[in-house]
């Protein structure tokens, strides 16, 4: 209950003294827990969606890696032949 009382406190303009309605203060600290949840879930969102894009962006990296070194390997065989005519 301290809680609630605090932002009662703190939901008052600058010298009003009046008494905030202690339901009124539980539902708005209530959604406060609730918005902060959701807040949570959307910052956990984002650190899951960053590392599927680590992820990802290592695996294409290693993809062009492949494909780089097949290219090597071809024009190895392609100079090794041509020493050859």
């Amino acid at each position: 209950m301290n809680q609630i009382h605090l932002f009662a406190t703190t939901i008052l303009s600058a010298g009003e003294k009046e008494m905030v309605d202690p339901k009124k203060s539980a539902e708005a600290a209530k959604k406060i827990q609730e918005i902060n949840r959701t807040i949570t879930n959307h910052q956990s969102n984002i650190s899951r969606i960053e590392r599927e894009k680590s992820d990802r962006i290592r695996y294409f990296d290693q993809q062009i890696k492949h494909e780089q070194d097949e290219i090597k390997r071809h024009t190895r065989t392609i100079d090794e032949l041509k020493r050859l005519i």
